[in-house]
């Protein structure tokens, strides 16, 4: 069996075979692509000599998954060839040299403005050539959609980068105000999630659109209610939390403050404050959630969010939590001109005195994380956000200021240590928290101190295996009826020693592997495991808690599967990639329609009634056992 290279280049090279006469001369070109949450994405370019800035790309990962579970090579390059065929057929509305004006020209581009949602931290490689505007945890996007001659209801978008930016000679901010103004038009929604919930099964009439009800609207809300923003199309409308005027609109209907949960990319789900579920609860559902009926592609974040109606400020949920748990009332601002600093210490006492001074590097010897628990608050206090010349101050800049501060002129109220190695600086600029960790040569960023890690993950490495020596990173992950199982490689070794299996609290499922997850290996697992197919079924059944209903389709299970069957998420003109997939409309009868996605809404909504039913037990004993790396 070929690895996954072999496979790639196989396809490469012998797939002009498997065309038709009118493609044997296509262009075929590997094509690497970093995608959502930084997903590296292997696929084939095709382009046929046009000088067009655009070109379709065909991605091959789920081929090589088809392969891996046995389908036959012939089969597979054939069903490849059919997706080819129809991948280059589809047509847009200009011809080469007007579709490169048409993206040129920013005052005909910018009438089909798009944003797009994701998670800043999980997409940092992603970001780095890409325009984005930084929203508390996330950040947005922008794209270009273009219309196609073929077929109106596929849709190819060309990505913003910076390089692009440049080229229309425009700022970044008239790019957001623009593309804001266009998003106006999408027809934003929010409507409780029962009646979503209900018009999906079949049940009900339309659900009322709050955000079209007359400005002085009494509203009777439920701390139990849950509202489900989104946009007509449902597509990427969890990007409406850009528009400030809906939120607050938001906070008018559901009674004040509120949390927003990121259900996927494409819907938003809200929740009034005044209920009795935590952050922490909050954080666990969407975590459960994402891990079991989101795929990688639609997945937004982890990371609920606190709306404060009377600022109208965003902050991460658990932040706030964390900030008012340790006496901090006063929520972060919308000033520009100071970032607020606190600093915290490893406390001085018997628990804590074998790790007091460690290193990143030390923390990972001795199995132990960067925990909050271990920690308290010195001191608080700010910084101009601006540079000696005006400009923006680097944080990096911001950092080594305060470390020379709190070593060479410690300010005369403040009675903490020195500043070393094992200090967390926490920065609160423009509404979003992070923390820095003072290691043994600069900084480093640990977003585990306000939310510790809990999961493996393709990005784990450092992992320390129960009964293995070293450590470990991830090099492929695999699904196996609803539940993530990660094939290790030796961090020293590499490939000249066998791999092993972990499922996604980082439990050793499976070692002395060289052939990956072949067809024996998830065999295994699922029999020792104990996972049943009928269990599965029963767990994603429908919307109902009836243990006898009948199973759900495949889009009711996982309604986010395959989010390229809705709409190419990463594109460049710059570089010449393009793909296209196919966005459907209303009244479609096939399984991938946006509106047939109750399962995750259900699953939250589900997930909820158990957590605020659940008892309050007494908080665990501390514990020093190994977490995932923090690199």
């Amino acid at each position: 069996m070929m690895n996954q290279k072999e496979f790639f280049d196989y396809v490469a090279n012998h797939l002009p075979e498997h065309l038709p006469e009118n493609l044997s001369d296509i262009r075929i070109t590997p094509q690497d692509t970093i995608k959502h949450n930084d997903q590296t994405l292997h696929g084939i370019m095709f382009s046929d000599g046009d000088a067009s800035p655009i070109a379709p790309v065909l991605y091959l990962n789920n081929f090589y998954e088809a392969y891996q579970d046995g389908q036959h090579l012939e089969d597979v390059m054939n069903d490849i060839a059919e997706s080819t065929i129809a991948t280059c057929s589809i047509g847009f509305p200009f011809s080469p040299e007007d579709t490169k004006a048409f993206i040129s020209n920013y005052e005909a581009a910018k009438e089909h403005l798009a944003i797009h949602l994701c998670d800043t931290s999980e997409n940092m490689e992603r970001l780095k050539e890409l325009v984005h505007t930084e929203l508390s945890d996330y950040s947005m996007t922008y794209h270009i959609q273009i219309p196609q001659n073929a077929d109106p209801d596929h849709v190819a978008s060309v990505t913003v980068t910076e390089s692009l930016l440049n080229s229309w000679g425009i700022s970044k901010d008239e790019l957001h105000q623009d593309a804001l103004l266009v998003q106006q038009d999408s027809h934003p929604m929010l409507c409780d999630l029962e009646s979503v919930m209900l018009q999906t099964m079949g049940f009900g009439s339309k659900p009322v659109n709050l955000l079209e009800e007359p400005a002085d609207t009494s509203y009777d809300t439920p701390s139990t209610m849950m509202y489900v923003l989104t946009n007509a199309d449902k597509m990427h409308g969890a990007s409406l939390i850009a528009q400030e005027d809906i939120l607050q609109k938001a906070s008018d209907c559901l009674g004040g403050d509120y949390y927003i949960l990121p259900s996927s990319v494409h819907e938003l789900l809200l929740l009034p404050a005044s209920g009795d579920l935590t952050a922490k609860d909050l954080v666990d559902m969407v975590q459960q959630v994402n891990a079991t009926e989101v795929s990688e592609e639609d997945r937004l974040s982890d990371k609920v969010q606190f709306y404060n109606s009377e600022t109208g400020i965003l902050e991460n949920a658990l932040d706030r939590q964390f900030r008012l748990e340790h006496g901090d009332l006063l929520p972060p601002s919308h000033s520009s001109d100071q970032i607020s600093y606190d600093i915290y210490q490893v406390r001085s006492d018997d628990d804590t005195r074998d790790f007091c001074f460690s290193s990143l590097k030390t923390l990972k010897h001795l199995h132990l994380q960067v925990d909050p628990s271990n920690y308290e608050k010195v001191y608080s206090g700010s910084v101009p956000a601006l540079d000696g010349n005006g400009n923006p101050a680097e944080t990096s800049e911001v950092l080594e200021s305060l470390f020379e501060k709190f070593n060479l002129k410690h300010p005369a109220d403040y009675r903490g240590r020195s500043m070393s190695v094992s200090d967390v600086v926490v920065l609160h600029e423009n509404g979003r928290d992070t923390a820095h960790f003072c290691d043994s040569i600069g900084f480093v960023e640990v977003p585990q101190f306000f939310s510790p890690l809990t999961s493996v993950s393709l990005e784990t490495a450092g992992l320390h295996v129960e009964g293995h020596d070293g450590t470990w990173h991830t090099i492929e992950q695999k699904e196996i009826l609803g539940h993530d199982f990660f094939l290790m490689e030796h961090d020293e070794f590499g490939s000249d020693v066998a791999n092993v299996v972990v499922d996604n609290s980082g439990k050793l499922v499976a070692e002395n592997l060289w052939d990956g997850f072949n067809q024996d290996i998830v065999r295994m697992i699922t029999e020792e495991q104990g996972f049943l197919s009928d269990k599965t079924a029963v767990q994603t059944a429908s919307l109902t808690n009836d243990s006898a209903a009948a199973p759900a389709s495949p889009t009711e299970r996982n309604y986010l599967k395959a989010a390229e069957e809705y709409q190419e998420e990463n594109y460049d003109c710059i570089d010449g990639r393009m793909s296209t997939q196919n966005k459907l409309t209303p009244g479609d009868d096939t399984e991938s329609h946006p509106e047939q996605r109750p399962s995750v809404l259900g699953k939250l909504r589900d997930k909820q009634a158990q957590v605020s039913t659940k008892t309050i037990t007494p908080k665990p004993e501390k514990s020093h056992t190994h977490a995932p790396s923090l690199d």
